[in-house]
This record gives structure tokens, C-alpha cells and sequence, in this order.
């Protein structure tokens, strides 16, 4: 641990350094967004890009959700990888390709994790959230590290930027708690500095002893309740920010703790119903961007200095067993990014970005080589504008150089690629309110640290894994309010991606130890449909969004295998979801429903690998209430409301019904 409070106090002098080099920057007003009420909204964001879906508004934060990943579920097309309760992990992957395919930023930096290349969604609150944006496309604004251009998919996590009326502060307090012995308070402070400076503090603790009740069948008419244990968590998260404008310039700077301590409940297979296992994280970063826009160029900077800390403990020795594991993983990286766009006519622009990653783990395993990673990417871009016609290319460079610092299993290893893509936009001459849409993209994911040098079944030989993505579709929204419609769109699309050299676990001397080789193919072919509606009745004001998706990902690794051909694991063939959303005065109400159809847990589409369907229904209402400049909400909801007993991933029973309930005040 000395090693990570160096770490520490080393990102707090840059994160001081680089708020006051941004300090001297000469006076601007600072400004910030304003924010939309909350939507999953069909159309693009703010730059017109039709494949980026939005959530977004204070109301974001009025869900009944926990965390990022829960309000990611009614997006069309992602599946959300749960291993349940408060503190499990939470994944997402986008039409099936893979969750180390979509690269998730927060703050406009992408979310680093060389050793896993996993980004869990559940640590990341939603009260300090302004906008959630997934893009499946291009992404709009060229302006952007090279970083968002080379993933197939990306999240985009907005923090809330500071904005204020007569007072120079602002202060939000909320404590949340329900099932689970669930407690979390929040606190957020912001003070304006001065006309270009604002501070903003946010803190949260959480607590959650993560017990509950599920059913536990096996064959020969063996069937249980138990109660799901070792499922506890506590939690400490801390994120000072500095937002500032002048010269030209607007800017920020944030650092980021999260400390967390856990139970991992662990599969629930052969009777076994409960676990020992414990996990302590802690997790830190500075970083800073600063963008400029003056006339025809616009420029974009940032950087990042990040610590990852995981103490992983199981002591088999308290189950009966005597295997005794006692690791810690230290990772630390550095990352800068430059990004400039020039319009070169009054119809076509231009941009050139630059990254660079410096990515290093370190752990007391046997054998471990410390392993050392240098990634380097380019990208160009172009966008070409005339009438009802956009058309969008770019081209990304990345060159990679992993290298073992001790060991003898890890040798010197570079790749080079290049990922091309393309998109086309056209809005109808005759009804404008229409679009049609086509794009083609090619990505890879590089093999993670674990896939290279975990001590026995790494492979420093593995090739990166290609995915292509063909995607065509089209959006049309309402041109003007009718009557008591104010609203309306409706979006839909259709795709192929096809992946492979697809990294996969196979045994290798005996079924005892396994490695990392390069034999998967994936075909998936797919649709996308999604509409939004509003309407105002009097006084009341409803929302209704309505998401479709079809994906048929088949296994095409060997075409004599008996199983070519077939699901792959975890992709339900169909899912939807319906929300709706009312509001009246200081009342809303809310409730939602979300279905996926049947899955296999393994490539091989069996009666034993089959998974059922599930249904899941939510409700909220909640009421806010002023107080001169003072507000006041209170929510409540339930979630899981039929008490459907359920698996995302099997063997990781999830909650049936349980509660929320939320107060925060305002000032």
C-alpha cells in the first residue's frame, strides 16, 4: 500500500498544478449546458448524430436505479451483464459484440483497465450525473480523442457541471436507502469563485449488507429458499472538480476516490450456496480537459494520471477446504491527449487527434512478469455537409508495445492496426424529417494483460480480436407539436458485425489448466427499433418510450461442429422494454417493463444450457416541493415488482422485489 500512497499524493499535486496553470487563464464568464428533463431519447445529441441515444435531466437522478448500469437498461441494444445485488458486477455489452469492445469515458477520458479491459458500471452513482450518452456510430462532433474513435461502441458518463442563479452556491443532499440494508448518503457543494472559477465537492458514502431471499432448484425435485450471504458492501467515494473559462478556454479538472470493501457471493452451484471470498478496491485519478473554439479552429486537450488497487482474499481453510489465496494487483497509468478541427469550407471539416497510454501492473503472484504497455493512437476525420446530405470518415492508427519487465513467460510484443470507418446521412428533400442512415466500421480489441501473462494460462502469442460492423437505418420525428402530441420519433435499424480471431479459454495440457488462444468467429445479425412520444393534457405531461431488439449472434468458430451455428452465450434473440412517465405539478410517476427472451449459458444451444425468459416491472412516484429557494423531494419505488426470480449470468440468482426510497434537498 506505500506504493499507492505515493500514487496518491503524486495525482493530487497534478490535479493542484493543473488547476492553477488553468487559474491564470484570462476572464470569461463560466457557462454550463443546460440541462433537458430525462429522456432515452431517439434522436442524436446536440450535434445531430442519429446513432447517439441520450439519457439526460435532473430527472436522471430520480430513477429508480442505483447506479449508471440500471439506467442503461432501457437502451436498445445493450445487454447489461449482472452478477446481482448492490455490489456485483455490471457490464455492458452493445448488439453482442462484446463488453471489451465498448470503451465507456467519463469527463470526456476514457476509463482505462489494462488488466481486464472490464469497466464496471455499477460503482458509478448517478446523483453527480448531468447526461449519459451510447453511441453505436460515428458519434457527431469531431472534436474528440482518438480514443472514442477506435472502439465499436462507446458510454459517454457527463458529470453535472455547476450552474448558478442569484447566490453564489449551491448545495444537494440526498439520502437514499431500502432492501438490502441499503444506506447511502450523498452531499454535493458548489461555490463560484469568482465570474471564470466554480468548486464543486461531491461525496457519497454506501452500506448494504446485500442479503436476500432466492430459490435454489436442482434436479431430482430438490428446491430451496435461501438467502443469498457474503454479498456486502461498503463504500467511500470522493470527487473534488474545478471548472473555469478565459481566453478562449473552458475547462476542467476533477480527481476521483473510490474505496470500497466487499463479500463476493461466487456462484451458487452444487449446493454450494454461499462463499468467502472478500475483495478490497481502491481505485484513483486526476484529470483535466480544456477545449477552445475561435473562429475556424477548435482544440482539445486532456490528461490523466490514474492508481487501481485489488486485495483479493479467499481463505477455503474457513469452508472446510484448504486453499488459502492472499493477492494484490497494483495498476497505474498515464494518459494525454491532443485534438484539433479546422473547417476548411463552409462545408467541410477536418480533424486530427493523438493519444497516448502508459499502462503498468504489478502483482504478488508467482511467476507474475510485470508487464508494461505503450499504446499510441491517431485518428483523421472528415465530415463533408452540403443541403440534405452529411457524409463522415475517419481513419485510426494504433500502434501497441507490451512488454514483460521480469519473468521468463513474458516476451516483447508490438501490434499495429488500422480501423477504418464511414458514415452516411441523408435527410429527404421532400420530408425533412426524415433521415436515412449507413455506416461501416472496423475495430479490434487488444488481448489484456490477463489474456497475455496471468501465470499459467496467458498467451503472449494472442492476436488482437476484429469486429466489422455494417449497420442501415432510419429516423423521423414529428416536425412540429399537433394538437395535444408534442412529440414523436421513431428510429430503426438494422446490422451486421462479424468478429474474429475471437480470444477465448480452451483447455491446454489437461482440463486442469487452460490458456488464452485466438479460434472464435461470431457472426450477429440484428435490429434496433425504438419510438418516443409526448403528450400534454392539461396540466399533466406524459412520456412514453418504447425499445425493440432482435439479434441473432451465431457461433461460426468450426463449421463441423455439431453446435455451429448457434446462439451465443448470453444473447437472448429478443428483448424489449416500455417506460412511461408522468408528471403533474410536483408529482411524476413512473413505471417501466423490461423482457428478455430465452439464452444459453454456453455456445452449445441445449435443454442443459437453456436459460428462460424473464419479464421485470418497475414502479416509481415521487414529489418535490418549494420552499422559496429550498426544494424538496421525496421518491419511492419498487423494483422488480411480480417478484420474478431471475439470472442475468448463471448461477448469480438476482433480488426479487425490493425497495427504494430517496429524500434530497436542495438549497
Amino acid at each position: 500500500m506505500a506504493a499507492g500512497k505515493y500514487s496518491i499524493i503524486i495525482i493530487t499535486a497534478t490535479l493542484m498544478s493543473l488547476s492553477a496553470g488553468a487559474a491564470t487563464l484570462r476572464s470569461d464568464t463560466l457557462t454550463a449546458p443546460t440541462l433537458r428533463p430525462a429522456i432515452v431519447s431517439a434522436r442524436g445529441g446536440d450535434d445531430g448524430d442519429v446513432l447517439t441515444r441520450v439519457i439526460s435531466g435532473p430527472g436522471l437522478r430520480a430513477m429508480s436505479a442505483y447506479s449508471v448500469a440500471d439506467a442503461l437498461r432501457f437502451t436498445s441494444g445493450a445487454q447489461i451483464r449482472d452478477y446481482g445485488g448492490i455490489g456485483g458486477l455490471k457490464t455492458i455489452d452493445i448488439r453482442s459484440i462484446g463488453n471489451q469492445h465498448t470503451a465507456v469515458s467519463y469527463g470526456g477520458v476514457t476509463i482505462t483497465n489494462a488488466q481486464n479491459g472490464i469497466v464496471d458500471l455499477g460503482r458509478m452513482s448517478l446523483q453527480n450525473v448531468g447526461l449519459i450518452s451510447v453511441c453505436k456510430g460515428f458519434g457527431g462532433d469531431l472534436l474528440r480523442p482518438a480514443a472514442d474513435y477506435a472502439s465499436a461502441s462507446r458510454v459517454s458518463i457527463v458529470p453535472l457541471r455547476p450552474t448558478f442563479g442569484a447566490k453564489g452556491y449551491n448545495l444537494r443532499a440526498s439520502l437514499q436507502g431500502g432492501s438490502f440494508g441499503t444506506v447511502s448518503p450523498e452531499v454535493t457543494w458548489e461555490q463560484r469563485l469568482s465570474e471564470r472559477l466554480a468548486l464543486q465537492m461531491n461525496g457519497a458514502l454506501l452500506s448494504s449488507d446485500g442479503r436476500y431471499s432466492f430459490r435454489y432448484r436442482r434436479e431430482g425435485g430438490y428446491d430451496t429458499t435461501a438467502t443469498r450471504r457474503n454479498g456486502d458492501i461498503r463504500v467511500l467515494r470522493l470527487e473534488p472538480a474545478l471548472y473555469g473559462s478565459g481566453g478562449g478556454w473552458t475547462w476542467d479538472t476533477r480527481m476521483y476516490l473510490y474505496a470500497s470493501r466487499r463479500g463476493l457471493p461466487g456462484a451458487v452451484v452444487r449446493g454450494h450456496l454461499s462463499h468467502v471470498d472478500r475483495q478490497k478496491d481502491l481505485s484513483t485519478f486526476a484529470q483535466a480537459t480544456a477545449r477552445r473554439d475561435r473562429g475556424r479552429l477548435a482544440l482539445l486537450l486532456s490528461g490523466k494520471l490514474y492508481y487501481d488497487y485489488t486485495h483479493y482474499l479467499w481463505d477455503q481453510r474457513r469452508e472446510g477446504g484448504a486453499l488459502y489465496v492472499d493477492n494484490h494487483y497494483h495498476q497505474r497509468g498515464a494518459y494525454v491527449s491532443g485534438a484539433g478541427r479546422y473547417r476548411l469550407t463552409e462545408h467541410l471539416s477536418a480533424a486530427l487527434s493523438a493519444d497516448y497510454t502508459l499502462s503498468a501492473l504489478n502483482a504478488d503472484l508467482t511467476d507474475f512478469v510485470r508487464p508494461l504497455r505503450h499504446t499510441l493512437m491517431c485518428a483523421a476525420s472528415a465530415r463533408w455537409e452540403r443541403g440534405a446530405l452529411t457524409a463522415e470518415a475517419s481513419q485510426v492508427t494504433t500502434y501497441i508495445h507490451n512488454k514483460a519487465r521480469s519473468g521468463q513467460s513474458g516476451s516483447p510484443a508490438t501490434h499495429t492496426d488500422f480501423a477504418p470507418m464511414a458514415e452516411i446521412t441523408w435527410r429527404l428533400p421532400v420530408l425533412r424529417s426524415l433521415s436515412l442512415h449507413a455506416f461501416a466500421k472496423r475495430t479490434c480489441r487488444y488481448p489484456t494483460f490477463n489474456d497475455l501473462y496471468y501465470t499459467f494460462i496467458g498467451n503472449t502469442r494472442l492476436r488482437p480480436e476484429y469486429a466489422s460492423q455494417y449497420d442501415a437505418g432510419l429516423n423521423w420525428s414529428l416536425p412540429a407539436p399537433r394538437g395535444i402530441l408534442t412529440r414523436l420519433s421513431l428510429s430503426g435499424d438494422v446490422y451486421l458485425n462479424t468478429v474474429s480471431d475471437k480470444i477465448i479459454a480452451v483447455p491446454a495440457a489437461n482440463q486442469f489448466r487452460w490458456t488464452m488462444t485466438n479460434i472464435g468467429r461470431a457472426r450477429i445479425l440484428g435490429a434496433d427499433m425504438q419510438a418516443e412520444a409526448a403528450l400534454r393534457l392539461g396540466r399533466a405531461g406524459i412520456t412514453a418510450v418504447g425499445t425493440w431488439s432482435y439479434c441473432r449472434a451465431e457461433d461460426r468458430t468450426y463449421p463441423g461442429s455439431p453446435y455451429y451455428g448457434d446462439q451465443l452465450p448470453y444473447m437472448p434473440r429478443q428483448s424489449a422494454s416500455l417506460a412511461l412517465t408522468m408528471a403533474i405539478g410536483g408529482w411524476t410517476a413512473q413505471a417501466s417493463a423490461q423482457t428478455n427472451a430465452h439464452r444459453y449459458d454456453s455456445s452449445a444451444s441445449t435443454e442443459a444450457s437453456y436459460m428462460p425468459a424473464y419479464t421485470l416491472v418497475d414502479i416509481a412516484g415521487g414529489r418535490e416541493i418549494s420552499l422559496g429557494s429550498t426544494r424538496l423531494r421525496l421518491t419511492a419505488a419498487v423494483n422488480n415488482l411480480l417478484d420474478r426470480r431471475y439470472e442475468v449470468v448463471r448461477c448469480y440468482p438476482m433480488p426479487g422485489r425490493n425497495y427504494k426510497i430517496s429524500l434530497s434537498i436542495t438549497l
